[in-house]
């Protein structure tokens, strides 16, 4: 019986695994042969030139590959596993994006900045990455100058926003001050009358609108408290430096990058602007354009003309604006001003949150303990599950007739 079982279990992840390979296969194929370049010619063109003739027939092919999965599979699993691979991207960007988002909320929390100033300026750093796109693949099919001049200018004012972005990351407002000044708005607002989260009227207890009330106050406050809390967590571990050191690295990274293409570009319009002993490629550039960032280069690339010169020593240069970059924003001024944002925005939700229990305090003297016990009889599931994700213990639901200490001291 064992053994059935974990057959059964082993055929199961079989497919699961199978299913999952086929619809990331099957989707990667759609969208690059839709979006980016056929790539069935290009591989048949290039590792089977003698079968190309099959891709006129692409269709039958088709029909035959489907035809050998239904004889593989089961007619009940064809169908589970055929709206699998159909609803992929919704299944990726509906549940298990969120997810994996979900489970590392303390990497979510400290990349939460990159993604409020990706979408704060995504208009302008769109246009740009398009047009700097569009001139590395007119650097790589172009040989004319009039061409890869203007290419070879356009990315370097891409890097030169790149460069510009990043000097000025410790000094730009980040989501956590936002936010801070948002809860410190509805925190004044609760206290002058302006907002208010229930009715400022006091209802009899066991009636429908007390538990309302009493249900609608202990939601917000452990909601504010589990805010508090996680983002603490945050404040104290090294999550944020990790998102620092990899916003520089991409820094690095995309310079060396620009300028693989400058000097590639470069060498299109005038062969005789650099020499090496060996053939000259995109990659042999990029090796040189990397080693330039670093103290020591392995490359055997040499520049030759005043263009190239210049250019190597314009790389030279945005190598200091890096090191820069690194000692002055990422490790100290970027770095405390993160952890300043996100204690002030602690701060905020702290105050916020002792403000609603005055409040509440003031209308029925009950704490948010008494409240737990209120509600536990008829919500016993729910607030275990808010007291769990505080990493607090389980409350057992109270006997019949059992009061809280706030109605026992009433009676």
């Amino acid at each position: 019986m064992s053994s059935k079982i974990q057959d059964t279990v082993l055929k199961h992840r079989l497919m699961k695994t199978l299913r999952e390979i086929s619809a990331m296969l099957l989707w990667a194929f759609a969208v690059l042969k839709v979006i980016v370049f056929d790539i069935d010619v290009y591989v048949f063109e290039k590792y089977l030139p003698s079968l190309r003739w099959t891709l006129n027939y692409r269709f039958f092919a088709l029909l035959v590959l489907i035809s050998a999965v239904l004889i593989a599979i089961r007619k009940k699993p064809f169908r589970s596993f055929s709206a699998f691979i159909i609803s992929y991207p919704l299944i990726l960007l509906c549940w298990r994006i969120p997810k994996l988002f979900f489970r590392n909320w303390a990497l979510t929390i400290a990349f939460a900045p990159a993604l409020y100033d990706l979408l704060r300026s995504f208009r302008s750093r769109f246009i740009v990455m398009t047009a700097a796109a569009l001139s590395a693949v007119c650097i790589v099919l172009s040989s004319t100058s009039h061409v890869l001049i203007p290419s070879m200018v356009l990315l370097g004012v891409y890097l030169i926003t790149h460069l510009y972005r990043s000097l000025r990351k410790a000094y730009r407002s980040s989501i956590f001050e936002g936010l801070a000044d948002l809860v410190k708005k509805m925190r004044v607002g609760l206290q002058g009358g302006q907002q208010a989260l229930w009715k400022k009227e006091k209802y009899d207890s066991g009636t429908t609108e007390y538990q309302q009330q009493c249900l609608t106050f202990y939601l917000f406050n452990m909601s504010v408290e589990i805010v508090r809390e996680k983002l603490l967590k945050v404040a104290k571990s090294r999550k944020p430096d990790l998102y620092l050191m990899i916003s520089w690295l991409s820094t690095v990274l995309l310079t060396s990058l620009i300028y693989a293409f400058e000097y590639w570009s470069l060498y299109k319009i005038d062969a005789l602007s650099f020499t090496a002993n060996h053939t000259l490629s995109f990659w042999g550039f990029w090796g040189f354009s990397f080693g330039k960032l670093t103290p020591s280069s392995i490359s055997a690339i040499t520049p030759v003309s005043g263009a190239a010169t210049v250019l190597s020593y314009s790389e030279l240069f945005c190598s200091l604006i890096i090191l820069v970059i690194l000692v002055f924003s990422v490790l100290t001024a970027a770095r405390e001003k993160y952890r300043e944002d996100i204690g002030d925005f602690v701060s905020e939700v702290g105050k916020l949150g002792r403000d609603l229990q005055e409040q509440f305090f003031q209308l029925y003297a009950l704490a948010v303990a008494d409240v737990e016990l209120v509600l536990l009889s008829s919500n016993a599931a729910f607030i275990n599950q808010l007291r769990k994700a505080r990493g607090l213990p389980n409350l057992s639901v109270p006997e019949k007739g059992k009061q809280t200490g706030a109605e026992s001291e009433k009676n």
